[in-house]
């Protein structure tokens, strides 16, 4: 993991109780799935740990999960992606994502407050058993290759059940259709 940043009505202070925890999250090349489908499992954690709230609701969304190689330089160049980077909210990797604004030096035409916009990190909690795990894993590219295909498989059901169960109702296919055409072609499974 090289970033996360919190983005939606997290980052611009309109959070209320009812949204979702959107996060950007930016991965090394050969990570994707994998990261995806552990961002999937730690969000299903979260809302089984407050589902004596009223039910099973969703809680985190990965808004979009960039690699090195999407983001070195990012192939769309427009103001809509600017302002998704302007919108983001670094809470870990906030050198990275400076990084990230210096080698894509076109969303400073849109928003040149990104040049000076200072980015803190938080200090990072001790590594949990499972933190050390997947670490271990990334520094194995054969193991993280395999596990990468796995995450692949898994975050694709999950993708594809979840839009499955809201087949009936024409407004989620509306908007599911709209995101897959603005976040294109970063949209998780536009590869």
């Amino acid at each position: 993991m090289d970033c996360i940043a919190l983005s939606g009505s997290a980052a611009s202070g309109g959070f209320e109780a009812t949204d979702d925890v959107d996060f950007n999250l930016f991965v090394q090349d050969g990570a994707k799935y994998f990261t995806y489908s552990l961002a999937l499992l730690l969000g299903l954690k979260a809302s089984l740990r407050h589902s004596h709230t009223g039910g099973l609701r969703k809680i985190t969304c990965i808004n979009v999960l960039w690699t090195r190689r999407e983001r070195s330089p990012f192939s769309r160049r427009d103001e809509d992606l600017a302002f998704e980077l302007l919108r983001s909210r670094p809470i870990y990797g906030s050198s990275h994502f400076r990084e990230v604004i210096t080698s894509n030096p076109w969303t400073l035409r849109f928003f040149p407050q990104l040049e000076w916009t200072e980015f803190v990190d938080r200090a990072p909690p001790s590594l949990s058993g499972v933190g050390r795990i997947v670490g271990w894993i990334g520094r194995h590219p054969t193991l993280l290759a395999i596990v990468d295909r796995l995450g692949r498989g898994f975050s694709h059901a999950a993708y594809s059940f979840a839009h499955w169960m809201k087949r009936n109702d024409p407004q989620a296919m509306e908007r599911l259709a709209f995101l897959r055409r603005v976040k294109f072609p970063y949209e998780v499974f536009q590869d």
